[in-house]
């Protein structure tokens, strides 16, 4: 009797959280994934990366229609391509994000938060619904869905996602919930303080 009951638990369990629908977050991967990210522009060859020191690829894609030896010559290529500005630049974290795409001869820069949305085009996955919301100044949490992380809910994704938003005496990081649907629209649900240091300055 007491393994049957295990067992339905553990099924009841499972259920839960294999419908990320409705119950479970899925937590800000520490490598993303380029399949993940389906752009809404063409393509032969994007990066996303950090700058402005380390200058350095997180995520790359090559067209899958096209030879993937290009990588090298594209990164290379790129790396000759100072950016100044990005994206998701956090007030207590230096550095920033940016696009970089090649199509045929044209090589274009994307490091604004809209140009962003541009290049993501539908917002149609859960790491688009991420890196857009982060592109907003609300840095990664890697692998927590304590306070940060995404699910799916009807045909919009349930984003949450924390920030610093005062620095100095006090220190105060808040937790915000957000909507986002595919066409990048984002509605504020929540503002949660989750941490307050009345002493401290960053």
């Amino acid at each position: 009797m007491m393994n049957k009951t295990l067992i339905f638990l553990l099924i009841i369990l499972l259920l839960g959280c294999s419908q990320q629908s409705e119950n479970c977050f899925i937590p800000f991967p520490e490598k993303l994934d380029s399949l993940d990210i389906n752009p809404g522009i063409e393509y032969d060859y994007f990066e996303f990366r950090v700058g402005p020191s380390s200058e350095r690829e997180f995520i790359f894609r090559v067209n899958p229609v096209l030879d993937a030896n290009i990588k090298d010559e594209m990164n290379l290529k790129f790396d000759s391509i100072k950016v100044e500005s990005g994206f998701s630049e956090f007030p207590h974290m230096r550095g920033f994000n940016y696009v970089l795409s090649q199509f045929k001869n044209e090589t274009k820069v994307w490091n604004t938060s809209s140009e962003l949305r541009t290049f993501l085009g539908e917002i149609d996955t859960e790491t688009e619904a991420q890196i857009y919301i982060m592109s907003m100044g609300f840095p990664p949490i890697y692998n927590d869905t304590t306070h940060t992380g995404v699910k799916r809910k009807n045909n919009k994704f349930i984003v949450r996602a924390t920030r610093m938003d005062h620095l100095c005496n006090p220190i105060i990081t808040n937790r915000y919930t957000f909507s986002v649907d595919k066409t990048g629209h984002i509605d504020t649900l929540e503002i949660k303080m989750i941490h307050k240091d009345e002493k401290g300055c960053i």
